[in-house]
């Protein structure tokens, strides 16, 4: 549908790199690894996180 109908020409997906759930569904989807964003964001405890990157 983004292709199709919003003309899009890239659809990216985040994800936290720990949560194997949400990787599992954006492979599902189609969605390959493009990276790994070292220490991107920081946890809910304020611990620096490795965030995926797919497309």
């Amino acid at each position: 549908m983004a292709f199709e109908r919003l003309a899009a020409h890239r659809v990216a997906i985040r994800c936290d790199d720990a949560n194997t759930r949400s990787q599992r569904v954006a492979e599902r989807c189609g969605f390959e690894l493009e990276g790994v964003l070292r220490q991107h964001a920081l946890d809910m405890a304020g611990r620096p996180r490795d965030t995926r990157l797919c497309a």
